[in-house]
């Protein structure tokens, strides 16, 4: 299974969050044609450099598009800008603000 086929079998047109575990194989998914950027809004994977060198650099070539990255341990988070921006606004399904009086 694909992460296009994904997309296309139940129609979506990218993911708001990914978060990527697999223990060394960072490097077999982030090096093919798998573009993240893309399709996902932020992205989590958590690097195994140390099961299997080279990772960290694969993915920090495959995720050029995001623009906010921050590293914390094995873990590495990268955004969009656009998607960290929408992510200040009120989400659709909370309550309207109270009024206030003046």
């Amino acid at each position: 299974m694909t992460v296009d086929r994904l997309m296309k079998d139940h129609g979506l047109g990218g993911f708001d969050l990914v978060k990527v575990n697999i223990e060394g194989a960072e490097k077999e998914l982030f090096e093919g044609r798998l573009r993240m950027d893309r399709q996902v809004g932020v992205l989590i994977v958590a690097l195994h450099d140390r099961f299997r060198p080279g990772c960290s650099e694969v993915v920090h070539k495959a995720v050029s598009g995001f623009t906010s990255r921050f590293v914390s341990g094995e873990h590495s988070f990268f955004a969009k800008e656009p998607f960290v921006h929408e992510a200040e606004r009120p989400h659709p399904c909370s309550p309207p603000p109270k009024n206030t009086p003046s």
